[in-house]
């Protein structure tokens, strides 16, 4: 059997109406800040024990870091 490889271009999206250019700094500095944000969020969802599981009913516990993070 041969695998077919088709390809997409991605979309591309403007940011003129926020930034000047995907290279300018206030682009750059936005997407260091979604960096550092997401990095945060991974250190609360490790502090509170949130991770991915097999389907189950939701608990109180669970229902309490949710609300933490």
């Amino acid at each position: 059997m041969t695998a077919s490889v088709q390809t997409q271009e991605l979309p591309r999206w403007s940011v003129a109406d926020v930034h000047q250019s995907l290279d300018a700094r206030s682009f750059t500095d936005a997407m260091e800040r979604s960096s550092v944000e997401v990095d945060r969020l991974v250190t609360i969802f490790d502090e509170l024990g949130i991770r991915a599981t097999t389907d189950r009913t939701p608990t109180s516990s669970d229902g309490d870091a949710a609300d933490q993070a």
